[in-house]
C-alpha cells in the first residue's frame, strides 16, 4: 500500500498498576489505528519491554536472581512474558488484531524486544493476535530483525546499533555461543535490569529520561532522597556486568562462531531484500562497538553515559546515500526529530516537558511518521 504509519518505542509491560510501566496509551492507539484504516503499520523497536517483566511463575522454577530481577531470556520465559504484556494491555492488543484483519503489521526488533528472535516468541505473539481476533492472522504480520527496506522508498530501523550503551555484537545472531538459550545482551540492557527495575519502585519515571545519565543529574536536583538508594544499586549493578563481559566470558573460538553465524544470516538478507552483501556490510560496519566488548570496558562505560555524541544524522544519511532511498527512519532515542530525509518517531512513554515529567497524561507527546508514496512527514497524535 501507498500509505504507512510508523511508531516505535511502546515500551509495555506490567499494566498500569506496575512501577515500572511505560505505556499508558492504550486507547490513544486504538484511536489512531481507528483513524488510519487502511495502510500499513509498522512499530519500529521496543513494542513489548522485556527487561521490565519481572514478575516470575513459579511453574519456571525462577532463581533467586530471577525472583528478584525478572526471567532470564529463554524462549519459553520470554514467550510467557509476551502473554503477559497482551493480558496487561487488552485494548491495544483488541485495537492491533482488528487492525490486522485487513491490513498488513510490521514489527522490527528493537534491544528491549530483542526477545523476538526466538521464533517460539513469535510464534506466541501471532497465537495471542490470532485468538483475539478470531481467526489466523499470521499471514498480515512479519518480524525484522534489522530493518525494513522498500527501494527508493525508505529505511526503517531501530537504532540501537549506534548506541554503544545498547547496541549488539551480533544483531543478526544475538545468541550466547555457550549458553545457547539465552540472548547475549547489551550494557543497556543490565542497566535496566539491574538499576531501573529497582529504582522505579521509589520513583516511576526513572527511566523515562534519556540518556539515562540525565536521569542521575535530575535526580540529583529534584529527588535527592533516592541518591544513596542509586549508588547502593549502582555498583552491584556495576559487578553484575562486568562478570557478564566479553572479555571474561567468551573465548576467541566463541567470538568466531557467533560472527560466523552472523555474517551467513546477514548473506541470507542480501539475497532476500537484493542488497548486496558489500553494502549490508557498509551498513553493518556503522554501528558502535557495544561497552561490553571493550577492554577498558569501565572507562567506556562511563564515557559513553557523560560523553555521548549524536552519530544518527550521519549514520541515516550515510545509509540514505549507500541505498538510494527517500527517507530514513529510526527510533529509540526517545527524541523525536524531522530532518530533509531523516525522521526519528520518538517514543510513546512518557517524556520531560518544561524539564520535567507530572505524570503520564501532561508529558505525553505521541509522535508518529506518515509515509504516502514517497513522502513521509513527521506527526503528533493529539
Amino acid at each position: 500500500k501507498n500509505e504507512v504509519i510508523i511508531i516505535s518505542d511502546l515500551h509495555m509491560g506490567e499494566g498500569i498498576l506496575s512501577p515500572r510501566e511505560d505505556f499508558f496509551y492504550d486507547k490513544e492507539f486504538s484511536e489512531l489505528l481507528e483513524h488510519y484504516k487502511d495502510c500499513e503499520l509498522v512499530i519500529n523497536g521496543d513494542l513489548i519491554d522485556f527487561l521490565q517483566i519481572v514478575d516470575t511463575p513459579d511453574n519456571f522454577d525462577p532463581s533467586q536472581t530471577e525472583k528478584i530481577y525478572g526471567l532470564n531470556t529463554e524462549p519459553k520465559k520470554s514467550a510467557w512474558k509476551v502473554s503477559q504484556a497482551i493480558k496487561n494491555h487488552k485494548l491495544f492488543y483488541e485495537s492491533l488484531a482488528k487492525f490486522a484483519k485487513k491490513n498488513k503489521i510490521h514489527i522490527v526488533y528493537g534491544n528491549h524486544d530483542i526477545d523476538f528472535y526466538w521464533p517460539e516468541v513469535r510464534k506466541r505473539f501471532i497465537s495471542e493476535l490470532s485468538s483475539i481476533a478470531g481467526k489466523n492472522i499470521s499471514g498480515s504480520i512479519k518480524f525484522y530483525n534489522w530493518f525494513i527496506y522498500e527501494p527508493k522508498r525508505f529505511y526503517i530501523e531501530h537504532g540501537q546499533q549506534y548506541d554503544s550503551v545498547n547496541s549488539f555484537c551480533n544483531l543478526l545472531y544475538p545468541v550466547l555461543p555457550f549458553l545457547k538459550d539465552q540472548l547475549e545482551l547489551p550494557l543497556g540492557s543490565f542497566y535496566c535490569r539491574y538499576l531501573f527495575n529497582v529504582l522505579e519502585t521509589k520513583d516511576p519515571y526513572a527511566d523515562n529520561i534519556k540518556p539515562p545519565t540525565k536521569y542521575l543529574f535530575w535526580m540529583m536536583r529534584h529527588k535527592p532522597q533516592l541518591i544513596l538508594r542509586v549508588l547502593f544499586q549502582y555498583f552491584p549493578m556495576v559487578f553484575k556486568t562486568w562478570n557478564k563481559s566479553r572479555i571474561l566470558t567468551h573465548k576467541k573460538e566463541h567470538i568466531r562462531e557467533v560472527q560466523r553465524k552472523h555474517y551467513a544470516e546477514m548473506s541470507k538478507l542480501s539475497q532476500k531484500t537484493k542488497i548486496p552483501f558489500d553494502i549490508l556490510m557498509k551498513i553493518d560496519d556503522l554501528h558502535l562497538p557495544t561497552v561490553l566488548e571493550s577492554r577498558h570496558f569501565l572507562w567506556r562505560s562511563f564515557k559513553e553515559h557523560f560523553m555521548r555524541e549524536p552519530v544518527y544524522l550521519r549514520a541515516a544519511e550515510k545509509i540514505r546515500k549507500l541505498l538510494d532511498v527517500e527517507t530514513v527512519f529510526f527510533g529509540h532515542t526517545h527524541q523525536a526529530e524531522e530532518h530533509e530525509h531523516y525522521i526519528n518517531t520518538g517514543t510513546w512513554t512518557p517524556i520531560i516537558k518544561d524539564k520535567k515529567i507530572l505524570d503520564e497524561q501532561t508529558s505525553k507527546q505521541l509522535n508518529y511518521a506518515y509515509i504516502k508514496v514517497k513522502k513521509a512527514e513527521l506527526r503528533e497524535w493529539v
